[in-house]
């Protein structure tokens, strides 16, 4: 797909053994990574990555991952929105298909446009007044939808329980077609250190580029590198 992809974020709590799972995932390259809490202030935590995985439709994944022992971090993010400015006078048109092909009624179709925060739950957009600003429309019986056009708008993403797809504008103007593909699974273990994680919080996002800088530091060590037990090679970013 010619455009970045949404931001995904769906989380899980490890059990007792370590064990996690994360269903209706949208195929695609994704990361796991871990979320630490930051001593004397629970609101707060910083990330840590685990892996980068390839994820194919409808495929469930298995992954092994061990995290680096526990050690006191800093974080810093930042994000400045941007405003919507509409085009007057241009729609973006199209018709959602079910896996099957048949027509994907009340389908969830955004418009994702350039700086706008536009993120992906469960099966579904998370929670951010898409809908309230048109850029969060339901297909018709038919499958058809209909989304205003905004500058720096760059692709359009529908789903539902059957399934997920993103495609650019252009793609879409060649073909106003958009096929569903099956959501995948992803399920492992986490270790931390030597023991088994347990009660972690892990979460599954999308890899794309970053709205700004974003700073991890492990007190008294040199690297935020992490080991990792997997059979396939890895290519992790590099220390920031």
């Amino acid at each position: 797909v010619n455009a970045p992809r949404i931001n995904l974020s769906q989380q899980a709590t490890t059990d007792a053994e370590g064990r996690f799972t994360f269903d209706h995932v949208p195929a695609g390259h994704l990361q796991v990574y871990c979320r630490i809490p930051m001593p004397g202030n629970p609101q707060a935590w910083s990330s840590e990555i685990l892996q980068e995985i390839d994820l194919k439709p409808g495929q469930t994944l298995a992954v092994d991952l061990t995290a680096a022992d526990r050690a006191t971090t800093n974080a810093v993010t930042s994000f400045q929105p941007s405003q919507l400015k509409s085009v007057p006078g241009i729609e973006v048109k199209g018709v959602v298909l079910l896996p099957n092909g048949k027509p994907a009624a009340d389908a969830d179709v955004a418009l994702q446009v350039e700086g706008k925060y536009l993120a992906l739950g469960k099966a579904a957009f998370a929670p951010s007044g898409l809908r309230e600003e048109g850029l969060l429309v339901s297909a018709r019986p038919d499958g058809s939808f209909t989304l205003p056009m905004y500058e720096g708008a760059k692709s359009v993403i529908a789903l539902n329980e059957a399934g997920y797809a993103q495609v650019s504008l252009d793609q879409l103007k060649a073909s106003p077609q958009i096929t569903l593909q099956k959501w995948g699974q992803v399920e492992g273990t986490l270790r931390v250190g030597h023991r088994v994680g347990t009660n972690e919080r892990v979460v599954l996002s999308a890899l794309q580029p970053r709205w700004s800088n974003l700073g991890l530091r492990k007190v008294g060590q040199s690297t935020n590198a992490v080991a990792i037990t997997n059979a396939n090679p890895l290519s992790l970013p590099s220390p920031i």
